[in-house]
């Protein structure tokens, strides 16, 4: 016994009526040749351009992109630049910190030295160390 087939639905059939059409039609259009307008209707099909002749205003675009590509570089160079400078900042400036606590530790040294003079000339008086010929009779 053989089974019987199923009845195509309605919808299916549409959809492939839809594709078959599409086909048809996409084959013929592909083989279409445009054909030139009758004499009268030829102006019609022929386009026209007009340029102007070079001036500060039709050429503005292309001055403003090449103004900032020039400023762009500028600025790249400025950038380099203030780098190399903020370099050169933080080397001075260490360099100055580095003078500040010398000259602040020879200060202290110096302040050291009068103060341990003046305490040990309060403990022992005048120096001896005078020449003998100087010293009073």
């Amino acid at each position: 016994m053989l089974n019987k087939p199923k009845p195509i639905s309605t919808y299916t059939k549409f959809l492939v009526f839809l594709f078959f059409a599409s086909s048809v039609l996409s084959f013929f259009q592909s083989r279409t040749v445009y054909k030139l307008p009758k004499e009268g209707q030829v102006a019609g099909a022929v386009t026209v351009s007009a340029s102007v002749p070079e001036n500060p205003y039709s050429s503005a675009a292309q001055q403003i992109v090449n103004k900032q590509k020039e400023l762009d570089e500028k600025e790249k160079l400025l950038a380099t630049k203030e780098q190399q400078l903020n370099q050169d900042r933080e080397k001075e400036t260490r360099r100055m910190i580095y003078l500040y606590i010398i000259a602040g530790s020879i200060f202290f040294l110096l302040l050291m030295n009068y103060y341990l003079d003046y305490r040990r000339s309060k403990r022992q008086g005048p120096p001896s160390n005078l020449n003998p010929s100087l010293k009073a009779s």
